[in-house]
């Protein structure tokens, strides 16, 4: 008897699950045109937020489903260019399985919610290209698994918080040609598995912090077209990983061994030091 309990409560739970990722998945559909684009035409819901069809058993493309159970967990999201207008739903973060999170090239619009911090199991996440606004929030530092973070190109403002370091797992960190002020976190230099950093054509000021001459495995960082000034940091010299590093004019050098081109380009030879740096001229 206490077995047959055991097996309802869970059949509950799951179809619990599947009615969380229903509403979820329907709220999406009502705030985007993803219905209209034919790759996505199995994409229907009825008036009372249930889909037309299962979802992950009838393949409604852009979703991931996870195939090693039956209790429809929908475990990525993969809708670039999609149509999707307006808000980032709420209801997407009652999708705590989330592992994959691509809504870039659409015109989400409104501020990334704070209910991020909730897909704890996020390995992935593509803002990039969509018009958004505000500050990332501090709770993007809650997913701690993460490992790609793209939010390039998305009007973004206020600081990167200093919370983005609890993001122990993270190798690429793009947040490039946004609208983002303050300093570098100090807080980076703690990310060992970053290798690519890109903060690049934004407001940000201060210097390249000294902590990043602990990321060993950093391969390409770019901070130009910024405000940033200053000398490059000499806890960066044995950073023998670093493949290409940008900076603007107001970074001074020195460039050991720089060799300057009539386009302004500063070119560092293979010295133990830099590969390659490229000096890109201030607009």
């Amino acid at each position: 008897m206490y077995l047959f309990y055991i097996l309802i409560l869970t059949y509950l739970y799951n179809f619990q699950l599947i009615e969380i990722a229903n509403v979820a998945i329907c709220a999406l559909l009502r705030s985007s045109r993803i219905g209209s684009i034919i790759q996505y035409n199995k994409w229907r819901c009825l008036d009372n937020d249930s889909p037309k069809s299962d979802p992950c058993a009838n393949q409604w493309q852009g979703l991931v489903c996870d195939e090693y159970t039956t209790d429809g967990k929908i475990i990525g999201l993969s809708l670039p260019q999609a149509g999707i207008q307006g808000y980032i739903p709420d209801n997407i973060f009652m999708l705590t399985s989330l592992k994959y999170l691509d809504f870039s090239g659409n015109q989400m619009t409104g501020t990334i919610p704070t209910g991020i911090g909730t897909l704890q199991d996020l390995v992935y996440l593509n803002l990039g290209g969509n018009k958004l606004s505000g500050a990332i929030p501090t709770e993007i530092g809650d997913l701690t698994g993460m490992r790609y973070m793209f939010a390039q190109n998305c009007n973004l403002t206020g600081s990167i918080p200093t919370e983005i370091g609890n993001m122990g797992y993270l190798s690429s960190l793009i947040l490039s040609s946004n609208r983002l002020t303050g300093k570098l976190p100090v807080a980076l230099g703690g990310m060992n598995t970053l290798d690519m950093i890109d903060v690049s054509r934004n407001k940000l000021s201060g210097t390249v912090p000294m902590s990043l001459g602990a990321l060993s495995h950093l391969k390409v960082l770019d901070v130009s077209s910024n405000k940033i000034t200053g000398t490059v940091p000499a806890s960066m010299y044995g950073m023998n990983n670093l493949i290409v590093f940008y900076v603007s004019s107001g970074m001074l050098g020195p460039w050991p061994a720089a060799v300057t081109d009539d386009l302004g380009t500063v070119t560092i030879s293979d010295n133990g030091l830099y590969k390659h740096l490229v000096y890109v001229p201030q607009y």
